[in-house]
């Protein structure tokens, strides 16, 4: 049975599943390397890339190896992106502005001088995601964006006030963090930025501060799976936004404790009782408007009460004046609900 292990592919920054068969030989799998990348040269390192493996026939299941096509080139070590929502957590490395104040009261400079301190000291989590903005905060901007874009008469000023915003978050030009395959054709100085999807990324920027390295790989990701590169839409911004905010609650739901996901899974089916209840409320509510409508529609057809349903008393008593008992003759339907038995 084969061994599936990933390939990080260093010049592309790609993950990729690759296959080791049954007695293939170090060098058989090295060529297989080569030509699943196309090139005549593979440099194969350990996830740390601490080292380079010996004999690949004897690496394990769901390893994840690093792939460079130059002798001379040494990788970083791989770690995928980890997401979480951070609220100041992390004390080791705290700037010194922030010593002692709430995490909410803390300005865009601190949060990003904190979470890039957080990143040089501690490698292992430089590719941890650290949310800072809570979803429903970042949804009202995002809900207010346009009629606030609608505010502007210069259109220059919004995309001004969106670059700086970036800036201010990430430490990068708007131009220079974009991705170089999702760049437009020639002059960008002269290229109509779509004013929505700037200011998009930059509501972006102020929920990852420090952290434009990772959000650029994740939407040039994004872009690239739909097909092809080209210059990102707000709809492609919205998607990361929804995706990183997803992926950062699940793993903080996964590392809850099993006491503390009861608790949430509880909520979550009292909730949906109430839901029941009240849409149960509602039907009997609808069914007794209906029942004092049915009434008066009868009352105004038949204000004698002649086709009123009788009961089997009346029934009888009537057949009698007919001449014979007629109890097994069925009544005329009514209009209105009875009360007693027929």
């Amino acid at each position: 049975m084969p061994v599936t292990i990933q390939l990080f592919y260093v010049p592309e920054k790609a993950l990729i599943d690759f296959q080791i068969h049954a007695f293939e030989s170090h060098d058989r799998i090295l060529q297989n390397v080569r030509a699943r990348f196309g090139v005549p040269f593979v440099a194969v390192y350990s996830q740390d890339a601490k080292r380079q493996p010996t004999n690949l026939s004897k690496v394990l299941e769901g390893a994840i190896l690093l792939v460079t096509t130059s002798a001379l080139e040494h990788p970083q070590p791989y770690s995928p992106v980890d997401f979480k929502l951070y609220r100041g957590e992390e004390t080791g490395f705290v700037h010194p502005s922030m010593q002692g104040k709430p995490w909410a009261e803390t300005s865009e400079t601190e949060r990003k001088s904190h979470i890039v301190s957080l990143g040089a000291n501690r490698p292992e989590t430089k590719n941890t995601l650290r949310i800072t903005e809570p979803y429903a905060a970042i949804t009202i901007e995002l809900d207010a964006l346009k009629k606030t874009l609608g505010m502007h008469t210069n259109d220059k000023y919004a995309l001004k006030s969106s670059y700086d915003k970036i800036f201010r978050n990430w430490g990068l030009y708007f131009t220079m963090w974009l991705p170089e395959e999702l760049k437009p054709k020639g002059s960008l100085a002269a290229y109509q930025w779509d004013l929505e999807m700037v200011a998009s990324i930059a509501i972006l920027a102020k929920a990852t501060p420090g952290q434009g390295h990772i959000l650029k790989e994740v939407l040039k990701n994004f872009v690239e799976a739909q097909g092809t590169f080209r210059v990102p839409v707000v709809q492609d911004v919205l998607q990361v936004i929804d995706y990183i905010y997803q992926r950062a609650a699940f793993a903080n739901f996964r590392q809850m404790t099993k006491t503390e996901k009861d608790k949430i899974k509880e909520k979550e089916r009292q909730k949906a009782r109430k839901a029941r209840k009240k849409a149960a409320n509602r039907s009997r509510a609808g069914e007794e408007d209906m029942d004092e409508l049915d009434e008066d529609a009868a009352e105004a057809a038949d204000p004698k009460g002649l086709w009123t349903k009788k009961d089997g008393d009346d029934v009888d008593d009537l057949a009698d004046k007919l001449g014979g008992t007629q109890t097994s003759r069925p009544a005329r339907r009514t209009y209105v609900e009875d009360t007693e038995s027929d």
